[in-house]
């Protein structure tokens, strides 16, 4: 069997294919190992921690509504295998062995900063210290190892999100903290993709200064570099022949998703439910070619794209946000979520919020499920990456930053043991930087600090 050079592609017009880890690969560099990528998968608004936290007590005691702007769960420190999940976490019952359930964590450097929603999401992912009087954020995390990977792969990251609201409350410079998670450089924030179809072309075509084709000319990938397929296909082994083939069905798949959700662009005037605060602040996924109608749909759409990149070392960073305005109508939500947030201690609200949060976790789960079916050398892509679950605040009734929803999927190469529930008690205040800290050592970016963190996080592994 001829090695082949990591980095070959299918190439065609106006396409480029990379090509997923092979045995001949291995051949050609003499090494086996995988790296390690990292994603945020990042959802807005928090979650409703009595039905979040896995101590039943919590749930069992209903919340005077006075009282309820200050519930954040017990504080405690714990060790231990998960066992029965709570309400909002039930979906993650098949995957309890992949994933840790992360308690205790807190945004700490978003206090202070009077807006709830600016901090929220400009701290996440930085750990930063707001400037009130100048835009000065701080880089991201997911932007710090984008750095560190530039030139090593094709793509430095993947900033993608889905299409929706963001806080609008917010004014000044707040407003802008209010809008961006990933931020390259103190002042100056990372533009999110939100088309699946434009994320598409920047894995597979127009590399290579190739000029992409109009929606009239548009001849498939696949097509495009058929021929050298073929070619490669009869030089493989027999293992390398049946991965190639998994991977190039993948592709068609998700290019064949896109093509349709290019047909059929939904109504941007009709609103799936008929409520003035939809149409005023949720608004509508835009008729846009390429996003899918549906929102699980479009989520699925974009995690296999960063999956596809994943597979193919295109990039070993991505981040997608999600919004934390919307209704849900998938789970039957007519609300906006935002409203569902200030609940204050009504229980129909608190019931909402809880079937909010099984829907982004089951979301999630089906990221889980994704790479986890991905084979990757002797493991699947999950076992070679860290996938985080979080948000920016908890307690949305009060807009707090301690007890951080936060969930970590994945082994990182095997440096990650998953399947426990670990808290860190959140009135000690443990910054959810030191995880960060955590996920860059286990990239291959050597660090003991970042944005707000104190030093590393314990009981990882």
């Amino acid at each position: 069997m001829k090695p082949i050079s990591r980095r070959a592609m299918l190439r065609g017009a106006g396409a480029a294919v990379a090509l997923p880890f092979l045995d001949a690969m291995t051949l050609a560099q003499n090494a086996a190992k995988r790296p390690v990528r990292m994603c945020f998968y990042v959802v807005g608004g928090g979650a409703y921690l009595p039905y979040w936290t896995i101590d039943g007590a919590a749930r069992a005691t209903l919340l005077e509504p006075k009282k309820a702007v200050e519930h954040l769960g017990p504080a405690i420190d714990r060790n231990e295998p998960i066992g029965e999940l709570s309400p909002s976490l039930a979906p993650l019952e098949k995957f309890k062995k992949d994933v840790l359930i992360l308690g205790g964590l807190t945004l700490s450097s978003a206090f202070g900063f009077e807006d709830g929603h600016s901090a929220e999401v400009g701290a996440l992912l930085t750990g930063a210290l707001f400037a009130k009087d100048k835009l000065s954020c701080g880089i991201s995390v997911d932007q710090v190892a984008a750095r560190h990977f530039e030139g090593k792969t094709c793509l430095d990251a993947l900033v993608i999100g889905l299409t929706g609201g963001r806080p609008g409350g917010a004014k000044g410079l707040g407003r802008v903290y209010a809008q961006h998670y990933s931020w390259r450089s103190a002042t100056t924030p990372t533009g999110e993709e939100r088309n699946p179809r434009l994320v598409f072309d920047r894995l597979f075509r127009g590399r290579d200064g190739a000029a992409r084709k109009d929606d009239g000319d548009r001849r498939s990938v696949l097509d495009s570099v058929l021929d050298e397929a073929k070619r490669l296909q009869s030089s493989l082994g027999g293992s390398d022949k049946h991965k190639l083939d998994e991977y190039l069905t993948a592709v068609r798949d998700v290019e064949k998703r896109i093509e349709f959700a290019s047909r059929k662009a939904p109504d941007p005037v009709s609103p799936t439910f008929d409520t003035g605060e939809l149409q005023e602040m949720e608004g509508r996924i835009p008729a846009e070619k390429g996003i899918p109608e549906s929102y699980v749909d479009y989520d699925r759409l974009m995690v296999d794209l960063i999956a596809l990149a994943f597979q193919t070392d295109t990039t070993r960073v991505a981040m997608l946000s999600h919004t934390g305005y919307r209704a849900y109508p998938e789970v039957g939500v007519k609300k906006g979520h935002h409203d569902l947030q200030h609940h204050e201690g009504d229980p129909e609200k608190r019931e909402e919020l809880r079937k909010v949060d099984a829907f982004n976790v089951g979301l999630f789960s089906t990221a889980i499920e994704k790479f986890a079916s991905v084979k990757d050398g002797e493991g699947s892509l999950l076992d070679h990456s860290m996938l985080m679950y979080g948000s920016g605040m908890s307690n949305g009734n009060r807009h707090s930053r301690e007890n951080l929803p936060i969930l970590l999927a994945g082994r990182a190469g095997g440096t990650i043991s998953p399947g426990r529930y670990v808290d860190y008690n959140w009135k000690k205040l443990t910054p959810l930087s030191n995880l960060y800290v955590e996920m860059l050592n286990r990239t291959g970016i050597p660090t003991t600090k970042f944005g707000d963190s104190t030093g590393g996080l314990p009981h990882l592994a």
